[in-house]
């Protein structure tokens, strides 16, 4: 019997760096040369295996890049379980403006109980702006899960991407409920020994 959990995925980052694109690749396994800007937020999902036994749900949310949809982005937050912090390889000023919303995640304390990757787009392209050691070193200063150079075009290192979401949130999720059950079970245990004790003293 397949045990099965959802995993929620949170994309972020500057228009047209190519998120939905991402998004469609994985789910849909497609690719469009040209797309309309996403008004708001779109949402797809994928089962995954990940092991024998264990079929992860991956829900991917798609939020517009533009500055007057920040805040819509930003209230799906508290519902994700993971964010792909995504950029232009291409374009200098997506990486760069990447700043805003490390900044919203650590100010919000939601980086620690976030999965969080680094996510470089487009690496099929010729014009590269940002380095591979640029990157790393700005996911490493920030602590994330990891950083994963893509081409939604090619579908190149899409499932490796959402791979490595699935089986660390998984991780997450699973250590979550194991904490939970450990606290429920000291709870009862403590409960189990007042009813005794209460029960002792009433007898005696």
């Amino acid at each position: 019997m397949s045990e099965k959990y959802e995993v929620k995925v949170l994309t972020l980052g500057y228009t047209e760096v190519g998120k939905t694109s991402i998004l469609l690749r994985f789910t849909k396994n497609q690719f469009h040369e040209y797309y309309t800007s996403t008004i708001g937020i779109d949402y797809k999902s994928k089962p995954l295996k990940i092991g024998e036994n264990t079929i992860v749900k991956v829900t991917v949310w798609d939020t517009a890049g533009q500055e007057k949809y920040k805040g819509i982005a930003k209230s799906f937050f508290n519902k994700a379980n993971s964010i792909i912090l995504a950029f232009d390889l291409c374009n200098k000023e997506s990486f760069d403006r990447l700043d805003f919303w490390v900044k919203e995640l650590k100010e919000k304390s939601y980086q620690n109980d976030l999965y969080i990757v680094l996510a470089g787009n487009k690496k099929d392209k010729e014009g590269r702006k940002v380095s591979y050691e640029e990157a790393k070193k700005y996911s490493e200063e920030n602590k994330f899960g990891g950083y994963f150079e893509v081409s939604a075009k090619s579908g190149d290192g899409i499932e490796d991407l959402f791979t490595d979401i699935a089986k660390n949130v998984l991780k997450i999720l699973i250590s979550k409920n194991n904490e939970n059950t450990e606290n429920k079970n000291l709870q009862l245990s403590i409960f189990d020994k007042k009813t005794h004790a209460q029960k002792d003293k009433a007898c005696c």
